[in-house]
């Protein structure tokens, strides 16, 4: 197995840094109403799991970072990974999950859900991005 750079393990930690908390304040604090509203998740949230998710993602995405070939600057190679991330994240957590639960309005769901995973996964990707520099150029 090839050698982990330090910027890999950064980027786990900024990941968990950011996502956690983020996921945790949309979903628990600010939009807790709306969630509550739409009666589809449990009343109690089982937050280890919530966060072994988010490790999982961290080291998942880290990788994949690590091993993907950028041309341009920092800041921008990061928005374009958030974005490419935000668009796979998204079409789980945003269309099948609409597609799978009662949720009504629809719209609504879209809206929330999707501004949820653009500004997660686009604040990721520019952290990523500050944290690997150029390292990863071709």
């Amino acid at each position: 197995m090839p050698t982990l750079s330090q910027s890999f393990w950064f980027r786990i930690v900024a990941y968990i840094l950011i996502v956690f908390p983020i996921a945790f304040t949309w979903h628990l604090v600010v939009f807790r109403d709306y969630y509550t509203h739409l009666s589809i998740f449990r009343q109690n949230p089982i937050i280890p799991l919530g966060f072994a998710t988010t490790i999982i993602q961290a080291v998942v995405l880290s990788l994949a970072y690590e091993r993907m070939r950028f041309t341009a600057s920092p800041i921008k190679n990061g928005l374009c990974f958030g974005l490419f991330v935000a668009a796979l994240m998204g079409s789980y957590g945003v269309i099948a999950e609409g597609a799978k639960y009662q949720i009504d309005p629809l719209n609504q769901w879209f809206l929330h859900e999707g501004a949820f995973f653009l500004l997660q996964y686009l604040l990721v990707g520019a952290i990523f991005g500050l944290i690997s520099g150029r390292t990863n150029t071709s």
